[in-house]
């Protein structure tokens, strides 16, 4: 049985390249976030935020602490005082609601004003 092998082009800085002027042509893609996909991670945080505040309190410990905080579900279980079945069904009730509530209303949210690392909420 033969194996292709794969063949990597890299492209070192170094390697003699086609030039336009004096500079290198090298097009290297960016790896940061645009700002369209800042606003928009952003965006989704503040309603995942403001969602979440309107969940019962029970629920929203059970899905804090597990999705957040990373718990395991007999963790969790110790930590409350419940069963991992009640677990289980707070963190499934918990998703339930927020999925519905964020297909109803996806921007529920008010709209901030962002100063270096404060938000001031306009009303």
């Amino acid at each position: 049985m033969c194996l292709r092998k794969r063949r990597h082009r890299d492209i070192s800085r170094d390697d003699a390249v086609e030039r336009e002027g004096d500079s290198l042509n090298h097009d290297i893609p960016e790896w940061r976030p645009n700002p369209e996909q800042c606003y928009a991670q952003r965006e989704a945080h503040l309603n995942l935020n403001e969602a979440l505040t309107t969940l019962p309190h029970g629920l929203r410990t059970a899905l804090i602490l597990k999705h957040l905080y990373g718990y395991t579900t007999e963790d969790i279980a110790k930590r409350l005082g419940i069963s991992v079945p009640a677990v289980k069904s707070r963190v499934l009730r918990a998703r339930r609601r927020l999925r519905v509530q964020l297909r109803e209303n996806p921007t529920p949210h008010k709209r901030p004003i962002c100063r270096t690392d404060e938000t001031v909420w306009l009303s």
